[in-house]
């Protein structure tokens, strides 16, 4: 059967050459339609690495977003959430390098300090410009950015211009007296004393680069420190700005509810002018938008998949119904000769299902070509084509079951 199906085939070249040339046609325009699918399909799984989403909290009217009171639960929240990456929060201080009593801070307390969770905490500020070395004995190596950030110690790193100004060494401790900021009921704010003690000098940093709107920091201090003094002198911990990175934008709604869990509001540009950051501010409308228009776009390609189907189911019939003119006379041979209809049609049906395939392997060798399809597509389409084809063929066959083959056999005498 097999055989006489291909020996059909080569008899009728160019009714075979015909067919295999529309479903070469057909699977390339399928590869490339299942190809844009399979395109917005990446661009949707890449689109959060393409388009950040960023959240930064500010004040009540949104008119702040450094400056501020980020209350301690905020903080923790922030940090400690499944759905943020990359949490950054700093704290602004005041200092004076030595020891000196608290009346005398106006003429001694003349440098800026922060306490940072990560470089990206101070504008312009860049991982390459810190130099770590000569930490002390005690220490079994020198730090680097991770591991200062993350720590709790007694740390600091020192402006280099600072450093030699002061004569300050990498290594060595040197006592500081520093202080914070403290918000009065009004908009007053007060400069209260924090701690004296030793710091371990764990760096040198330039910054030159510094892209900030407030004082350059002269020293900082890793974050967690910062707060240890805070709990240790029994007072209110706060940081002056936060921000972060959502890690998953397609988890938006998610991160939003866990937020307004955590009392965070949503900007009043209405509201009284305050420092307390209890507002939040989520930039996500570019990637919104990006993902909606995606999502449409791969709706409609797949909703068009079923019609895609019916167009295929269609083709087959129509071209294997053309194919089959002429050649009723050679069916009612192939059944006067005892062949049976079932053995007929499975032999018309492997002639045109061999050249479908033959094209579908032309098809999907010129879409790797010129369209750079992926084996795992090319498949697929094959597969869904072949289904559909045959079924569609079988369709225009079906008919052959009613026609008289003595009616044929004595028109053509």
């Amino acid at each position: 059967m097999i055989q006489r199906a291909l020996e059909n085939g080569i008899r009728h070249k160019k009714k075979t050459i015909l067919n295999l040339l529309i479903c070469c046609l057909t699977v390339i325009l399928l590869n490339a339609y299942m190809g844009n699918i399979a395109g917005i399909k990446q661009q949707l799984l890449e689109l959060p690495k393409v388009v950040k989403v960023d959240g930064v909290i500010s004040n009540l009217n949104g008119t702040l977003s450094s400056g501020l009171k980020i209350k301690e639960q905020y903080i923790d929240g922030v940090m400690n959430s499944e759905y943020i990456t990359d949490p950054v929060f700093s704290m602004q201080l005041k200092m004076g390098f030595g020891s000196f009593a608290w009346e005398d801070y106006p003429d001694k307390l003349n440098y800026y300090a922060a306490g940072i969770t990560a470089v990206d905490g101070i504008p312009g500020f860049l991982e390459e410009e810190i130099i770590f070395g000569g930490i002390e004995e005690g220490m079994e190596k020198d730090l680097d950015a991770r591991e200062f950030f993350s720590s709790s110690e007694r740390l600091c790193i020192v402006d280099e211009a600072v450093a030699k100004e002061q004569g300050v060494k990498l290594g060595e401790k040197i006592p500081l007296t520093i202080a914070y900021y403290r918000y009065g009921n009004g908009h007053e704010i007060f400069i209260e004393p924090l701690e004296t003690e030793d710091y371990v000098v764990a760096g040198f940093m330039n910054m030159e680069n510094y892209k900030g709107t407030g004082d350059k920091p002269d020293v900082i201090f890793p974050f967690e420190t910062v707060r240890m003094v805070f709990h240790e002198a029994e007072l209110e911990f706060f940081a002056d700005t936060g921000a972060f990175l959502v890690k998953d934008p397609y988890k938006l709604n998610e991160l939003k509810q866990e937020m307004h869990d955590l009392q965070f509001m949503e900007v009043i540009p209405a509201a009284e002018y305050q420092y307390d950051g209890n507002a939040l501010i989520v930039r996500d409308e570019t990637f919104i938008q990006a993902a909606e228009q995606l999502l449409r776009n791969e709706a409609l390609f797949t909703g068009m998949l079923p019609f895609m189907g019916i167009a295929i189911l269609c083709i087959g019939y129509v071209t294997a119904s053309l194919l089959m003119r002429g050649r009723r006379a050679e069916y009612a041979i192939m059944r006067s000769l005892g062949q049976s209809y079932g053995s007929c049609f499975l032999t018309l049906c492997l002639e045109y299902g061999f050249t479908a395939l033959a094209g579908c392997f032309a098809g999907s060798l010129c879409s790797l070509v010129f369209l750079k399809a992926g084996w795992q597509l090319m498949v697929s389409v094959t597969g869904a084509f072949m289904c559909c084809y045959v079924l569609g063929e079988g369709a225009a066959l079906l008919p052959l079951r009613r026609l008289s083959v003595m009616t044929v056999l004595s028109k053509n005498d």
